[in-house]
Order: C-alpha cells, then structure tokens, then sequence
C-alpha cells in the first residue's frame, strides 16, 4: 500500500512556525539578548577550554603514574614485579590520561600478554587518576626437566596446568625442588614464556602434577614419566615414581579422555588411601619395591557411610 504524500501546506506548516516563533524572539530585546548571552558564554567557554584544555589534562587528577595502576596482589610464587614490566612493555609509562578512550584496552592488552597473568578479568578507569585491574595469575604445578643442565637445551622449566611455559627467574633452584618433576621430555619449548609448550606428553603430565600437588610431598614423589616417549604418539599413559623407586601406574592424563580408567580424583584418593593404610606409606617398611596401578574402578576409596536420623511421626 503506498503510502499518501502530505499537502503541500502541511509540508510547509513546520519552517513557517519555526520561522514565526525566531522572529517573535528577535522582536523582544531582553530575548535576543538572552540569546546572544548564551552563544557568547559558549563560544568563550569553548575558546577557554581548548586553550587550558592541555594543563588540565597535563594535572595529577586525569594523569596515571606507576603507582596508579592498581592490580591484584600476586601469589607469593611470583617474584616478577608483573605490574611495572606490563605498564613498561605497553609504553604506558609516560602518564595516560584517564580520559583517553582506548586507554581500558590498552591497559588490558598489556597484562593479557604478560607471561604470569592467566586472564584479565576487569580493568576500570577512576578519577582522579587511578586504573584498576583484576588479574587471574598462573600457577606452576610442576618443573620439566630437560637434560643437559641450565640452558636454552636444558634444566628445569616451570609450567602450569595447562603446560604454558613460565618464566624461570622466578624460581631458585631450592624453589624448583619443592614442585613435582615431569621428566623423559626431549622437546623443547616452542615459543617463550607464556607460550604453550607444544607438546602433549608435557601438558598430560603438567595436568598430572596438578592433580597431585597438594599430596606430592605426603605421598613422596619424586617425578612423573610417560611410559610412551614417542612425541608423536596421541594416546599417551604415564608413570608415577616414588623417591625411594616404587613404580605408579596412573594411566592416561585427566586433560584428555580416559576410557576404562578411573578418573584422576578417585586415582589420587585409592594413593593416599594406600599410604595411609600402609606401613611405611607407598613403599612400604620391607624395603621391597613394588608396582600400584590405580587405574581400575574396582578399588575406588567410597565415602563413609551417612546414618540418617529417622523422624517417627506420633
């Protein structure tokens, strides 16, 4: 249905009143001086704004400094300091104002490419001067150890759980001994750190090592091998070792799926259950070494049984 054109007089009834009402106001002078009053101050604010417009910004209200840039405290494992290398890496040291639209997203791409931080969760922008940014950090869970000693081809390397590398300042080598070892790796890591390591023999066994860590000490473990070395190979089981040598079977990773296994926390629950019930923990008191597979379903550790209380009705 097309729709009807307006009359010509009605296409013209609103300029012919908006052209009414200008010159009712021109023929009152207090009106037109009213006017004239408002566009003046305006031209003048916008002439006063564009030349002090510079010192404003320029003032500690709308500048960040260093210390303006508020993140979330890191866990006592990063020694890094995180927040300056971020700011400095970004060239966001010079002062920002808070007043610059893309300043959030700058902020955030800085700390997302900082090897340490996992996620960026929030960054806010507060006046006067101040930037706050919620971080979610990496965890190391356990230390690759590649042959010949420190290195680009060698030495101990911290990753997380999900086998990205960390930065290796952090870590003495007093304070790498107290994370579980994943050795029998022959690659090295791809990219630097921050970067995934590149191969799934390390992340099956970096998500091992963060099954066990709360346990590793308790169950004294001295470092995780996979029973299949080739780098190649997709389906990839590994072993657990004791310090004093008795062999863990554990299986497949819990990052990867694991048919006919029992899943990593019920693996971890039949260890200590074990060490717990037996003389001398998994090696046993007799000095004889021994093989433990908690791969089968069948021994699973069950919770204690619940008596529920019965209510009889009177």
């Amino acid at each position: 249905m097309t729709a009807k054109k307006a009359p010509p007089a009605a296409r013209t009834a609103g300029p012919a009143k908006a052209t009414q009402a200008a010159w009712a106001i021109l023929r009152h002078p207090r009106a037109c001086a009213a006017v004239a009053l408002f566009v003046a101050s305006f031209a003048g604010a916008t002439l006063l704004w564009r030349h002090v417009r510079e010192t404003v910004l320029a003032g500690p209200d709308y500048r960040v400094a260093m210390d303006q840039f508020v993140v979330t405290p890191p866990p006592e494992w990063i020694v890094t300091p995180v927040r300056d290398e971020a700011i400095r890496n970004a060239s966001l040291d010079d002062g920002p104002s808070v007043l610059e639209d893309d300043l959030v997203q700058r902020v955030a791409q800085a700390f997302s490419a900082h090897p340490w931080v996992e996620r960026v969760k929030r960054v806010e922008k507060r006046h006067p001067a101040r930037v706050e940014i919620a971080l979610v950090y990496r965890r190391p869970v356990c230390m690759v150890e590649l042959p010949g000693g420190a290195g680009a081809e060698g030495g101990m390397y911290p990753v997380d759980a999900a086998g990205i590398v960390l930065p290796t300042a952090d870590f003495s080598p007093l304070e790498a001994q107290k994370y579980p070892r994943l050795v029998g790796i022959s690659s090295l890591p791809l990219g630097a750190a921050g970067t995934s390591w590149g191969d799934a023999r390390v992340a099956g066994g970096a998500a091992i090592a963060a099954a066990l860590l709360d346990c590793w000490t308790e169950l004294k473990l001295a470092r995780i091998e996979p029973a299949s070395p080739s780098p190649g190979e997709e389906d990839i089981a590994y072993d657990l070792y004791t310090q004093a040598g008795t062999r863990v079977v554990w299986g497949r990773a819990p990052n990867g799926p694991t048919p006919g296994e029992a899943p990593a926390e019920a693996k971890v629950a039949k260890l200590r259950k074990f060490a717990a019930d037996r003389e001398g923990g998994l090696d046993g008191a007799d000095g004889v070494l021994r093989t433990i597979d908690v791969r089968p379903w069948n021994d699973i550790p069950q919770p204690p049984e619940r008596t529920a209380a019965r209510v009889e009705e009177r």
